[in-house]
């Protein structure tokens, strides 16, 4: 196992070609969308001098400009992340990883399947915290006595009407960036490298450390052998969150699996993670 460990740590290594992600071509579709926004409150700015019920239209502007902030911070953080991170996967790219591993067409058939289901379930959840937050939006203005759309049958459909076509929409669009990483999963090279500076499965890079993330542990998946289960402590805005990220092991790899496993845990978690 030493010397298999020895093996894995001469660097550099052959460099390696198609390592794409798709974090830039998201963060110019967050971007548009948060542009193309602006845009719609400028519009019912302009419709509100021309119209009797101007007031309205000048809250949903409002209402609108100030929605429009959080994509375009979130394209800003993106683009970020595309500069510093980018250097870390071409790294990787260039010869400074521990294995590079090609996998068969139905292993990778079967990720594809996992993380494809992923993306296509984003709609139905993202519209289902929309009618629910809108319902009970709806209900603390009903019971404050904010009921002010005419009868409370029309306050409450107007808000749960609203509230599903917003999560609806924003749903299609989490899975128009979804896809975006998911074609790249079938249509490149289906290759992972793990190396010092993270690991990379076609499509997607997740750095071993960084700012707001750090690797919280790594081990052999106990439900399946053939899988590597990385596990990262993120920071969000909301707080910490556990992500979870399966490298499926090629065949015949299972002793070099082992020995990447016991590498990360010696030179890059902590004694107490490890």
């Amino acid at each position: 196992m030493n010397d298999l460990q020895s093996q894995l740590r001469q660097m550099p290594k052959p460099p390696v070609r198609d390592v794409v992600t798709s974090v830039g071509a998201q963060a110019k579709a967050i971007l548009y969308a948060g542009l193309g926004m602006l845009a719609l409150a400028g519009g019912m700015q302009g419709v509100s001098h021309l119209v009797a019920a101007r007031r309205h239209w000048e809250s949903a502007a409002a209402l609108m400009l100030g929605l429009s902030i959080a994509p375009l911070f979130l394209a800003a953080l993106l683009a970020l992340w595309v500069y510093v991170q980018g250097k870390k996967c071409r790294k990787l790219a260039a010869g400074e990883y521990y294995v590079h591993w090609l996998h068969a067409d139905q292993q990778w058939a079967t990720h594809c399947e996992l993380t494809g289901r992923k993306v296509s379930n984003i709609v139905r959840n993202i519209t289902l915290i929309g009618t629910c937050g809108s319902f009970l939006l709806a209900l603390v203005t009903h019971l404050e006595g904010n009921a002010a759309l005419g009868s409370v049958f029309r306050h409450y459909l107007v808000f749960i009407v609203v509230g599903t076509i917003a999560g609806y929409a924003i749903g299609a669009f989490c899975r128009y960036c979804g896809n975006l990483t998911h074609r790249l999963k079938q249509t490149r090279t289906a290759q992972s490298l793990i190396g010092p500076a993270g690991v990379y499965m076609t499509g997607q890079f997740w750095p071993l450390s960084t700012f707001g993330q750090q690797l919280n542990s790594i081990l052999i998946a106990k439900n399946n052998p053939k899988d590597i289960e990385f596990d990262f402590h993120v920071q969000t805005k909301h707080g910490p969150v556990d992500m979870k990220v399966i490298v499926p092991v090629p065949e015949g790899e299972g002793e070099v699996a082992k020995a990447l496993v016991e590498i990360i845990k010696s030179d890059h978690l902590k004694p107490a993670d490890a």
